[in-house]
């Protein structure tokens, strides 16, 4: 009687390991080393802090920028009229939003451009805007690049 139930239960097993086998998971057939590297990239991507969709940010503020894009568009255009060689670029604006919506502490972080007149023009229009109050009530730190790039037509 022991050895029907011996093979009944041995039988059992190999149905069981045999079932595993064709239906296991795709990462038992990484290596150890493999396995090791996930872990470790797992555990890294856990500890950086994510990333999270400000929508004051990335809505009204821009927002904010485009309703006034034709006040950026004036130093622009009149940096074309002096013929420059340099026909694209970007600059990069930094400042603060004020609890009320206005813009304080802009500055130019980065420029493609030489001309003083230029940058200044760009930073002064966005300094002119009148942004939404931030939702905190506390003070925004806010950056945006605007790209600038003449049109191939009109060259």
């Amino acid at each position: 009687m022991l050895g029907w139930t011996t093979a009944a239960v041995l039988a059992v097993a190999l149905a069981a390991s045999w079932f595993w086998f064709l239906h296991k998971p795709a990462v038992a057939g990484l290596s150890q080393a493999q396995l090791q590297a996930l872990s470790e990239q797992a555990a890294k991507s856990e500890s950086q802090p994510r990333r999270s969709i400000d929508p004051y940010g990335t809505e009204a503020v821009k927002k904010a920028i485009r309703e006034h894009a034709m006040e950026i568009q004036k130093p622009w255009l009149a940096y074309l009229a002096g013929k420059p060689a340099r026909l694209a670029g970007s600059v990069t604006l930094d400042w603060t939003i004020a609890s009320d919506g206005k813009p304080t502490q802009v500055t130019v972080a980065h420029t493609d451009f030489e001309q003083a007149d230029f940058n200044e023009g760009v930073r002064a229009a966005l300094a002119g805007i009148a942004f939404p109050p931030p939702p905190s009530g506390q003070p925004y730190h806010a950056t945006h690049k605007l790209f600038f790039e003449q049109d191939p037509a009109a060259r």
